[in-house]
């Protein structure tokens, strides 16, 4: 199977590319709601498309190291479908990509019916192959981690607003509000990257915020087991803390070993923005009748130097954060 799907890489990238389109290629295979494809999108991301139950249960667990599940439904009323498309977000994740690609096609029938399962089957793929983690996935959790920090501040703070058990929320869920958290580097232009259309999506009654640190390296500063003792020493509870991480694709006995010791962070600057109408986003609401035919996703970068005017001043973040763990 694994030769077989590297020879179908191969022959999709003799495609012609299309801006904004996916190019696709039949593997001989299909669910009972048709036919799977592997994808190549215009960035050379490889995924596969899968048709599955258009009633069935959403996949919740949306995204993992490397991988991103995506769902849409197609509401024709000739033909209702609705497709999982499954994306390698990068090339040193191809292998066990394939690996993994190798078991969901030889268990079509049981991911027809459940997608919610595919997430668990790919950590199982990475484990397999020894791929721990990558920088940015130390970034990431740092920043979240710091943020679940800055919160515990302001007041006190449950991890299930920590939204790590459901991927397809904000990073932090509270009453009246939501917060995504990017971490980027000052080696790195000023700005962040943006993951699908979803992720600055606003819900209505809900205030939703973007948070950035913008951090470097330095061996006297804070690491990612240093972060979590901070947690911890707020008040979160080691069960608790620990089925988070899990969930959030980070075995916490992994986090006492390498890299995670050695990648020392210090937050050179922290910002928080309101995303109103008037910050730079794409949504599904700004796009006038949604994402043209035949795109199925997006990502962009927002440039920081652009959107100062919806930034929270720096003097009122800390009320900020305490009017938003505290609301009743």
């Amino acid at each position: 199977m694994k030769s077989f799907l590297d020879a179908q890489w191969s022959t999709l990238l003799q495609h012609p590319q299309m801006h904004g389109k996916l190019r696709t290629i039949g593997v001989g295979k299909s669910t009972k709601y048709g036919d799977v494809q592997l994808a190549l999108d215009y960035s050379g991301r490889r995924a596969v498309l899968i048709p599955v139950a258009p009633d069935g249960p959403r996949a919740l667990d949306t995204i993992s190291r490397g991988i991103h599940v995506l769902e849409w439904d197609n509401d024709a009323p000739e033909r209702r479908r609705r497709t999982v498309l499954i994306r390698c977000e990068s090339a040193e994740y191809w292998a066990v990509f394939n690996d993994f690609l190798s078991v969901l096609l030889d268990n079509l029938s049981q991911y027809g019916e459940h997608p919610s399962s595919l997430l668990a089957e790919w950590r199982a793929a990475l484990a397999s192959q020894g791929v721990k983690y990558s920088r940015e996935d130390i970034l990431g959790l740092w920043g979240e981690l710091r943020m679940l920090v800055e919160l515990q501040k302001a007041g006190e703070v449950s991890l299930s607003a920590w939204t790590a058990m459901d991927r397809s929320l904000k990073d932090f869920t509270f009453r009246n509000a939501l917060i995504e958290v990017k971490t980027t580097t000052t080696t790195s232009p000023r700005r962040v990257h943006i993951s699908g259309i979803e992720q600055l999506e606003s819900v209505p009654g809900r205030e939703l915020f973007l948070a950035v640190f913008l951090v470097d390296t330095d061996p006297t500063a804070s690491s990612v087991p240093d972060l979590v003792a901070e947690v911890l020493s707020g008040g979160a509870p080691l069960e608790q803390l620990n089925a988070a991480l899990n969930a959030r694709g980070f075995e916490p006995e992994d986090l006492r070993s390498e890299p995670f010791i050695s990648l020392k962070l210090r937050l050179r600057n922290q910002a928080l923005w309101k995303v109103t109408n008037q910050f730079p986003a794409i949504t599904r609401s700004s796009l006038v009748g949604g994402l043209p035919t035949g795109v199925l996703s997006m990502s962009y970068e927002v440039s920081l130097e652009s959107i100062w005017s919806t930034q929270v001043e720096q003097s009122l973040v800390a009320d900020t954060l305490r009017g938003i763990v505290n609301a009743t």
